[in-house]
């Protein structure tokens, strides 16, 4: 007998002592929130391009430098970092804010990505934050094309989403995350980084990201079979 993911979630939500199992979890939320799809709804971002034009060689995770965006929120919303997180690898980079204007993330996701080779630098997917006004200027200063989510859909951006999960271990809702430097954000990114993960056959992100810059036409398959054969 099985016992599914799933099946465990329900069992603590519905137990009398939920609240001390929950301190458990990774993410140790006290209630479980419903899936519920809305529906679909074009975002106000001027010339918006729908996830659903993101070409298929994107969704099969096979072909690096894709990423995927999004901006974790401080203490009573005064804060932010932003996040980037590569779909194939997992590789993940966190950046710090000054504020959330659209100028200031736009410029320092571009600074970021324009550090890679234009070939991990591909495509990068986000929500429908007004953040992204000035979403344009990537696509004309690094030839990233940037896609957008539907609408209340959190699980079409699923790497993103999850990683920054990860990240609340070390960033917590509560924090005012004005106070971390860039240095101390790399730092927490580099602990992620350096994780194995099940999914990549316990490589880790790093190892998987550093193949593919020294072996640009390579893809998913080939680097993880290298790290494999060469350990």
């Amino acid at each position: 007998m099985q016992v599914s993911p799933e099946a465990i979630y329900l069992w603590i939500y519905r137990h009398p002592q939920r609240k001390i199992l929950t301190q458990y979890l990774r993410r140790r939320r006290k209630y479980r929130g419903r899936r519920v799809h809305k529906g679909f709804s074009r975002g106000g971002l001027k010339n918006r391009v729908s996830i659903r034009e993101r070409p298929i060689s994107v969704e099969n995770r096979e072909e690096v430098g894709h990423w995927e965006g999004d901006l974790i929120i401080g203490e009573k919303h005064q804060s932010a970092v932003a996040t980037l997180v590569e779909r194939s690898s997992r590789y993940t980079i966190l950046i710090q804010l000054d504020n959330r204007q659209s100028e200031t993330v736009v410029e320092k996701f571009i600074t970021f990505l324009k550090r890679l080779p234009p070939s991990l630098r591909k495509s990068l997917t986000y929500d429908n934050g007004v953040e992204m006004t000035y979403h344009e200027k990537i696509y004309n200063e690094i030839q990233t094309r940037v896609y957008f989510a539907d609408p209340r859909s959190p699980w079409q951006r699923g790497t993103n989403e999850n990683t920054n999960g990860l990240i609340r271990e070390f960033l917590p809702k509560s924090t005012d995350l004005s106070v971390y430097s860039q240095e101390k954000l790399g730092g927490i990114a580099a602990l992620l980084n350096r994780r194995p993960r099940k999914i990549l056959n316990f490589s880790s992100p790093e190892d998987i990201f550093t193949y593919f810059c020294e072996n640009q036409t390579k893809s998913l398959s080939d680097g993880i079979n290298f790290l494999d054969l060469n350990p």
